[in-house]
């Protein structure tokens, strides 16, 4: 030692680093000393933590740093290396406002067309949100108009566009009428996004693996819009413009779907492969068949040709085999027609090949299984 006390003097407080705690655990849910002892009536101390163990306690809430992300490049605060690895999760701010009446929704679009958006179940905006995919300045909440929900049968049938799927897997007078609609329906994801998620929502968003543009289109319904220069109908095969893009415009809400009471010799069959991940569509095939004839003496053929009804006598059997690989053969050639003609995409999952070869076995399928109905 060397010189006086005074050289090795104890630092003070305001010379010691500000020490802030990053983990908190409680040992024990019952007791905050220790684990609790069998049979005893005192505490039995709890193990130190080691860092793999340690490394899996939670962060106490209060003690992180803000979660704000205005700057979309800053994402998560504090971890520059979750920062580089990480996407953002966070919204960027906007306007809220809950409308009442289908009137109020419209009028609020006019305002800004381009930097609103339209929310219901949300199954596809939130996440688009999230991403900073979207970023609009206003979210019109319109679950609450009651206009553009229910199902409602006359001369035609009109479901309304905040129809959840789970009220058209319900609904048993659809079912009776147009059971392909349960049959699409139970394939869609999962209860929770079934009792969310409306078929005006999937329709509006054009997203090509989404279950309804097919069965809208099959059964040539038509789409209600409204917008500022008042109501008017698209048919559905005129309404899916592209990916992602429709006949809506700027402004325009979709209103309502309305279906024509299907002739009582016309069948419908939904099929799909579903992604086993997201339970979308790797590939959705709706198909509307109409039977003419009687027991066995109808034909199946895409241009619907009436077909004469089989012979009487000892000539009955052979027509019948012959009318059975005249059906199997009008299958075939329609199941290739709508594989050659499908537009398909490629991505990590199937590619655009693979695809069409889905397209012409589920058809195949389909119309087999309508035709032997």
């Amino acid at each position: 030692m060397t010189g006086s006390l005074l050289d090795y003097a104890v630092p003070r407080a305001e010379h010691v680093p500000s020490i802030r705690s990053l983990f908190q655990q409680t040992p024990s849910p019952t007791n905050p000393i220790g684990v609790k002892g069998i049979g005893e009536s005192g505490s039995i101390a709890a193990p130190p933590l080691h860092g793999s163990r340690r490394a899996r306690c939670a962060v106490t809430v209060r003690d992180q740093a803000s979660g704000h992300a205005d700057d979309a490049a800053a994402r998560l605060v504090g971890d520059s290396k979750r920062t580089r690895r990480s996407k953002p999760m966070i919204p960027a701010s906007f306007d809220y406002v809950r409308a009442t009446s289908l009137a109020q929704a419209v009028g609020l679009l006019q305002k800004d067309a381009d930097g609103s958006k339209l929310v219901a179940g949300g199954h596809t905006l939130i996440p688009t949100l999230k991403l900073r995919l979207a970023s609009p300045a206003l979210l019109i909440d319109i679950r609450g108009i009651d206009e553009l929900k229910g199902i409602e049968f006359a001369d035609r049938i009109r479901i309304g566009a905040l129809t959840t799927h789970a009220e058209l897997l319900a609904s048993e007078p659809l079912r009776s009428v147009l059971p392909i609609f349960h049959q699409a329906a139970g394939q869609i994801a999962d209860p929770q996004v079934r009792n969310r998620g409306t078929i005006g929502g999937s329709l509006a968003n054009a997203d090509p693996a989404a279950d309804w543009p097919a069965v809208v289109v099959a059964l040539k319904a038509e789409l209600e819009l409204a917008g500022p220069e008042g109501r008017r109908r698209v048919a559905a095969e005129d309404f899916f413009v592209d990916i992602m893009t429709t006949a809506l415009e700027p402004g325009e809400v979709l209103v309502a779907v309305h279906l024509p009471r299907p002739d009582p010799a016309t069948q419908f069959r939904y099929r799909k492969i579903r992604h086993p991940a997201s339970g979308y569509a790797v590939v959705g095939v709706a198909v509307a068949l109409r039977l003419h004839g009687q027991c066995g003496g109808g034909s199946l053929d895409r241009h619907h040709r009436r077909h004469r009804p089989g012979l009487r006598g000892g000539r009955r059997e052979r027509a019948s085999d012959r009318q059975a690989a005249h059906r199997l053969e009008n299958i075939a050639s329609a199941a290739q027609l709508a594989s050659e003609q499908a537009e398909c995409l490629s991505d990590h999952y199937a590619s655009a090949d693979y695809r069409k070869h889905l397209v012409r076995t589920e058809v195949s399928r389909a119309l087999a299984s309508l035709s032997a109905a």
